[in-house]
């Protein structure tokens, strides 16, 4: 009884602390998706409660996030102009697509497709887009209208042509922010410092009426809350909306997930992604029911949850009170609120997603990985979001081909010092065959592959003009297809025409099965082996003798 009122006090607590985190996080957002800041705190307020029906962490913190946003917004606006009915109205109908594929993914447990994206490629948008938001919000911090959609190169070039257009008093006000949310952050971790800014901000702005001096505030939010809205606007717009869609359930799932496994891990819990998915489909659905936009569950909100000792969903049910709570009663001191103050909140948290360790770290595990990591970074910023996530996606999943296709194929020798057979490289020169190679094949064999092992064994025919006889070691192929069949055949016919004897050892038994179905034992015996020592021994006759076999029998 002790620990439930423990647990609840500490829950209550951090709902209470969480909702001074999320009310300004969320306005801001809401700003960075070219929507009111009443869409932003709706998305905190009813989606959070939705997903405590499926959801399955106790941590995780739904709401508007700073990425999803900002490929929101790129999306949508070249079909609507910000601001007006259309786009609010593709906003909530991208959210509610959002929310079915989620459901739907979630119901039929296809989670497990969220382990083809590689760590690789998270962290290469991850740190692209970080710049991506940042560069976004020239245009709020320092006063100039230009065009905010397109590769961050292409907004850094608008932001030049127009500096003539710059601000002070904005850029004033959104550096004295920035600088102000870092100092605090840094001395006092627990302090909200987010809240405490804009609400300074909105006072400064209020009483000195920065906004008739080219200050941009956030304005009138509307009286309604919570408004119903019906996310149906033109079922033709359906087809240009699903690449926005699948990207959007996409950058969702890479903020959400990892952060969620990790905790579960660290706590001991379950874990379930098909949950999760499904708590988030449902999420994103209410969010665009009660004009929301879309949401998932935020990196840096739900490592404060976890630290500051939340231990069940009732932290997330206050958060979402206190968000409501708010929208109903303070809704008038929203209309003040500047704009470059909500931009300073957005870039000091695009700050904090910078690791640098990961870059180095993945470098030295693997070129591969570091590869696709700067391409991604490359292609999100010198072409656009979606497409880093397109081309890092594609990337991943063909270094994944790669390495699952290509048969690990090795040469062996034998060296007398160990009195074993091991990899060419480590027993030398002294440890090849005068007449003879031996070659190891492990993993499947299959039409995909099949090529590398034929490659291999006409190289090695080629290299070796006195090869007499190949021995071809399958104890590690645990599987044969067809066409690996067919092909092992017309390897045993190119052999013999090259006075060559080939020679197979090591079957397991599904592969022994299949070749005793097909009349190998007929037609090959002889070339056909039990292990690599019954080869060997075969192998050594008067007319076929080398000098190593001798000492290794």
């Amino acid at each position: 009884m002790t620990a439930n009122i423990r647990n609840f006090s500490g829950d209550l607590i951090t709902g209470l602390s969480m909702a001074t985190i999320l009310i300004p996080f969320s306005m801001a957002y809401s700003v960075n998706a070219g929507l009111p800041v009443s869409y932003g705190l709706s998305a905190a307020a009813i989606p959070p409660l939705m997903y405590l029906f499926f959801g399955t962490s106790p941590y995780i913190s739904v709401g508007p996030v700073a990425m999803l946003s900002l490929v929101m917004f790129q999306g949508c606006y070249p079909f609507a102009q910000p601001g007006t009915a259309e786009y609010l109205s593709l906003v909530l109908m991208v959210t509610l697509m959002v929310g079915l594929v989620q459901f739907i993914a979630g119901f039929i447990r296809a989670g497990y497709l969220m382990t083809f994206l590689s760590q690789a490629v998270i962290n290469g948008f991850t740190y692209a887009a970080a710049l991506v938001i940042f560069s976004s919000q020239f245009r709020h911090i320092l006063g100039i209208d230009i065009d905010p959609v397109g590769s961050m190169a292409q907004v850094l070039y608008r932001v030049v042509l127009n500096i003539r257009d710059l601000n002070l008093l904005s850029l004033s006000l959104a550096l004295t922010s920035i600088a102000l949310i870092l100092i605090l952050e840094k001395k006092y971790s627990r302090f909200p410092a987010p809240l405490v800014v804009v609400v300074l901000g909105t006072m400064l702005t209020y009483f000195l009426r920065l906004d008739t001096m080219g200050v941009k505030v956030v304005g009138d939010i509307g009286r309604s809350f919570p408004a119903i809205s019906f996310p149906l606007w033109k079922a033709a717009m359906i087809p240009h909306l699903l690449p926005l869609t699948f990207t959007l359930v996409v950058v969702g799932l890479m903020e959400s997930v990892p952060i969620s496994r990790h905790l579960a891990s660290r706590s001991r819990q379950k874990f379930d992604i098909d949950s999760e998915l499904k708590g988030l489909g449902l999420a994103n659905i209410a969010a665009s029911f009660f004009r929301g936009y879309v949401v998932t569950g935020g990196l840096a909100r739900t490592l404060f949850n976890y630290r500051s000792g939340a231990r069940t969903k009732i932290s997330s049910s206050v958060t979402s009170l206190l968000v409501v709570l708010t929208l109903m009663m303070f809704r008038h001191f929203f209309h003040y609120i500047p704009q470059p103050v909500l931009s300073s909140l957005i870039m000091s948290s695009a700050i904090s997603l910078y690791m640098t360790e990961d870059i180095r770290y993945l470098y030295r595990v693997g070129k591969s990985d570091g590869t696709v990591l700067l391409l991604t970074f490359v292609t999100t910023i010198f072409v656009g979001v979606q497409w880093g996530l397109v081309i890092g996606i594609l990337l991943s999943l063909i270094l994944l081909l790669h390495k699952q296709i290509k048969p690990c194929a090795e040469e062996l020798g034998y060296s007398i010092r160990e009195d074993q057979f091991m990899e060419l490289a480590k027993c030398g020169e002294d440890g090849t065959f005068p007449h003879g190679v031996v070659l190891r094949a492990k993993g499947p064999l299959h039409f995909a592959n099949i090529h590398y092992l034929e490659d291999l064994i006409h190289e090695k025919i080629v290299e070796k003009p006195s090869l007499a006889w190949i021995l071809l070691d399958l104890d590690g192929v645990g599987d044969m297809d067809g066409v690996a069949v067919m092909k092992m055949e017309e390897l045993m016919d190119r052999c013999l025409s090259n006075n060559i004897t080939l020679h197979m050892s090591g079957f397991q038994p599904e592969v022994r099965r299949r070749l005793n179905m097909l009349g190998w034992p007929e037609k090959y015996g002889p070339s056909l082996h039990g292990d690599l020592q019954s080869a060997l021994d075969s192998i050594d006759t008067p007319k076929k003798c080398d000098p190593l076999i001798r000492r290794f029998m």
